[in-house]
């Protein structure tokens, strides 16, 4: 059987797919990723949280990181922390969310939230060339340093 002309292959895995399941990742021009290697990019997270938002009312992160819920979220999770960086124990003034679950973009569940400062959120959440690192990476590269 001959490839589709059609079909594309994955730059991560080098697996070859229709393009009808590929999906543009970080507008990277013409790279596509199958499903999997899409969950491993993290676009699936961030579709899933944006979706949840969608239903609770924001039309964007950044509309709901404006909003009288996360202040008042963002404050529970400074207060319940003592304003300390989890990681290095200086002052914090950001909150990091560990997973994007209904409870914690609710405020229902906290546990998932950490209070982190400006060097340590952006030597965890963004890699050298400062793009965004994947949620799972993340939450791994936090745990690692709360063991250590």
């Amino acid at each position: 059987m001959s490839e589709s002309r059609n079909s594309r292959i994955c730059p991560k895995c080098g697996e070859r797919k229709r393009p009808k399941s590929f999906k543009r990742i970080r507008g990277r021009a013409l790279s596509y990723f199958c499903k999997q290697c899409q969950w491993e990019e993290g676009f699936a997270r961030y579709h899933i949280r944006n979706r949840i938002l969608l239903r609770m009312g924001y039309r964007t992160y950044k509309d709901y990181l404006k909003s009288p819920l996360w202040s008042s979220i963002r404050l529970r999770v400074l207060n319940r922390d003592g304003r300390k960086c989890k990681l290095c124990g200086c002052r914090a003034n950001l909150v990091h969310h560990q997973r994007y679950s209904p409870g914690t973009l609710k405020g229902d569940s906290i546990k998932d939230l950490l209070s982190l400062c400006q060097p340590c959120h952006k030597e965890h959440e963004f890699d050298e060339s400062g793009r965004k690192v994947d949620a799972l990476q993340v939450r791994h590269s936090v745990n690692r340093a709360f063991a250590a």
